[in-house]
């Protein structure tokens, strides 16, 4: 299991509802940080940090779906399986691999 702690309705550990949704946001706000403060990126760092943005606004979007509906968000967490493209098997689709996008650097 991902992460112990206090359990919220349905059985879904609040650590594990965090970590699904606060990583990609982060990931999301430095991304659209650094597009915002280095207006001068050469086009290929441009381009990683805004596939950063698709890739892990879709991870966000998946975990929310993945919550809302009917599965449970912790089923999904303990059934998954990391592919070689980077992605997460989580019975209902993939999910981003954390860090797998962060290639860019500044």
């Amino acid at each position: 299991m991902i992460g112990l702690g206090r359990t919220a309705a349905g059985g879904l550990h609040y650590e594990q509802i965090e970590h699904e949704l606060r990583t990609p946001l982060a990931s999301i706000r430095s991304a659209a940080e650094i597009l915002r403060d280095y207006p001068d990126l050469d086009e290929a760092e441009r381009r990683c940090f805004v596939q950063l943005l698709v890739v892990e606004s879709e991870r966000l979007g998946n975990a929310v779906e993945l919550l809302l509906g009917h599965s449970g968000l912790q089923r999904a967490l303990q059934h998954r399986e990391l592919r070689s493209d980077g992605t997460v098997s989580s019975g209902r689709g993939r999910l981003p691999a954390s860090g797998k996008a962060a290639a860019c650097s500044a």
